[in-house]
């Protein structure tokens, strides 16, 4: 969330939630807090998606250059997956959060193929 947006609401809780001279519930505030988030989740995961792509052209380009086997290529990224799944540091939320967003990307995925 945009740092004006959350100084908006912070500043509307903290001052009897009058904004503009519009009063606004608790309740409306944190419904508009949790939508700005989830916009802002799905910006920044279209933004990844495409990133991936540009990884993938990128892979197959290297694999097609070694003439890697499709279990070659198949077995590289989980491999990496693996490895970066176990040595994500603990202070980034190590391997649990690693699984959250893992679980996001699946369901963005099947939401999106």
């Amino acid at each position: 969330m945009s740092g004006e947006a959350e100084k908006l609401l912070a500043d509307a809780k903290a001052s009897g939630a009058k904004v503009d001279g519009q009063s606004m519930s608790n309740e409306k505030l944190d419904k508009a807090k949790t939508v700005m988030l989830e916009q802002a989740s799905k910006e920044h995961q279209t933004e990844a998606a495409a990133f991936t792509e540009e990884i993938i052209a990128w892979l197959n380009e290297q694999w097609n250059e070694r003439e890697f086997t499709a279990e070659e290529r198949i077995f590289s990224i989980a491999l990496a997956t693996v490895n970066l799944r176990q040595h994500f540091p603990d202070d980034r939320g190590g391997k649990d959060f690693f699984d959250a967003v893992s679980k996001t990307a699946w369901e963005y995925y099947a939401s999106n193929a």
